[in-house]
């Protein structure tokens, strides 16, 4: 069973037919109190307290059981920092004074405990890391301009210099940069992993399922019925069974369903289901080592959609080797040399969707 966290106050569980099985149940025997006792025993285990109700969604025999529930906040959080200057700038960018924050030297590094909501915790934390930064290299040339190029200048001046306006660059830096680098390095991006997204209202920061980017893991496995999509050392593409163990050359992985072409036998017909005319999204790879993919704009009056038998005929006659299909919906859609160039099956989305993780081409 895999808790992933939503936000800063509610979780899911993901409970697997593997799981169920684990626990001598069987999908047919899956009763509302059986799926209640699983639910507080995997909460109970991690250390999670709920508050509120819980929603439960059972596909026991197709996928298992998701439920969502809302958790208790954590009272403090800590901060870990190897060094003194880097704690100091975090500290003086706390927006008030704290004097419920606590600081604690352990294992040779610092300590910083505040208490406060999550995820404006984290941003904190990425501010922290990029003030220190920049602070550092403006002490530095203000060093080598020592003392001819500053006299005349008042100290209170200088230090104003390096504080306060350093501090209104927190949120350009936090906020502006990220994406801009993004957009700039970025030739062409797809949609990779699905996520969490409790009756379509998810931010697309939660990962549903196992991925896995430049050797780093991320999130748990789907388990039974759902495929991995591995890409090696070697730069091939392999699929595998999500609860099969990760190959250790691979290098890159998102997890979803279904597979369409396993070392070239298409696997999925009209009779495997997923016929009906949606967005989607498919990554592959021919014989000739091509990584090929597909997207389709779907729930649109000039397009429909297309259904995953149908991405499989046209991977197929692109010789792929090996394709699967991925998260479409309103995710399906291609970044291609600083734009768009599909629109999301939800008009509203114009400037894309909030995604987990993507599959990005930077080009040589």
């Amino acid at each position: 069973m895999t808790i992933q966290p939503i936000g800063t106050a509610s979780v899911a569980l993901y409970i697997t037919p593997a799981d169920l099985k684990e626990h001598g149940l069987t999908p047919a025997g899956l009763t509302l109190e059986r799926a209640l006792e699983l639910t507080h025993s995997a909460f109970q285990e991690a250390g999670i307290t709920l508050e509120g109700s819980i929603e439960i969604e059972a596909y026991p025999e197709a996928c298992g059981v998701l439920v969502f529930a809302r958790i208790k906040i954590p009272e403090r959080l800590w901060f870990s920092f190897d060094g003194l200057e880097p704690l100091l700038s975090a500290a003086q960018t706390l927006p008030v004074p704290r004097p419920d924050a606590a600081l604690l030297w352990w294992d040779g590094r610092y300590w910083l405990s505040v208490p406060g909501n999550a995820e404006q915790a984290s941003n904190h934390y990425i501010a922290f890391k990029l003030l220190a930064l920049i602070r550092d290299k403006v002490f530095g040339a203000l060093r080598r301009l020592t003392p001819a190029k500053l006299e005349g200048r008042d100290r209170g001046d200088l230090i104003s210099l390096i504080t306060a306006d350093i501090e209104a660059l927190e949120v350009f830096y936090a906020h502006t940069i990220s994406p801009i680098c993004i957009a700039v390095i970025c030739v062409i991006g797809m949609t990779g992993s699905g996520f969490i997204d409790p009756g379509g209202t998810g931010n697309g920061g939660t990962l549903a399922g196992y991925a896995m980017c430049n050797g780093k893991s991320y999130g748990g496995h789907m388990g039974y019925g759902y495929k991995r999509l591995e890409l090696h050392k070697d730069n091939r593409i392999y699929i595998r069974d999500s609860d099969s163990s990760v190959s250790p050359d691979t290098t890159d992985a998102v997890e979803f369903s279904p597979a369409m072409i396993i070392d070239g036998e298409t696997v999925v017909n009209a009779r495997s289901g997923f016929s009906d005319l949606q967005p989607r999204a498919c990554l592959g790879q021919s014989k000739y080592g091509e990584i090929i993919a597909l997207l389709v704009e779907g729930r649109l009056t000039t397009s429909v959609g297309i259904s995953v038998p149908d991405c499989a005929a046209i991977m197929a006659k692109h010789d792929c080797m090996q394709a699967m299909n991925l998260d479409g919906g309103t995710s399906a859609m291609i970044w291609y040399k600083g734009k768009y160039i599909m629109r999301s099956s939800n008009p509203a989305l114009t400037a894309g969707r909030t995604l987990p993780n993507a599959f990005v081409y930077t080009g040589n």
